[in-house]
């Protein structure tokens, strides 16, 4: 336990049941975090644009990211994205980058942005 009480997820040795005859082991590598929400609710992933959910790049833990946030960007949030003539695959690719920065409301601009 960490000194606030809380279980510290790092030192536990979990086991998962995947389905049939399938487990995992959870290691440090495995874990991450997605804050939950105070105030409100996310949006969800499923109001993310379809291009955004069906990302190649996109980690499910990214995708959580997203949906955790409160609202999608507006018009001027979106006008002040400024983005690079790039292919879809790098624009997802940045996206990914800046959310693992903890950048999950300039991620999404930069997809709508870039991609709709």
């Amino acid at each position: 336990m960490k000194d606030s009480g809380v279980l510290d997820a790092t030192k536990l040795d979990l086991v998962g049941r995947m389905g049939e005859n399938w487990y995992c082991r959870v290691n440090k590598e495995a874990l991450f975090e997605i804050e939950k929400p105070t105030r409100s609710k996310g949006i969800g992933v499923d109001s993310l644009p379809r291009y955004v959910r069906e990302s190649k790049v996109l980690t499910g833990n990214n995708l959580g990211k997203l949906g955790n946030l409160e609202r999608l960007p507006t018009k001027e949030e979106l006008q002040n994205m400024v983005t690079v003539n790039k292919d879809q695959e790098d624009i997802h690719i940045s996206a990914k980058r800046m959310i693992e920065m903890g950048k999950p409301k300039e991620a999404l601009a930069l997809l709508i942005s870039a991609l709709s």
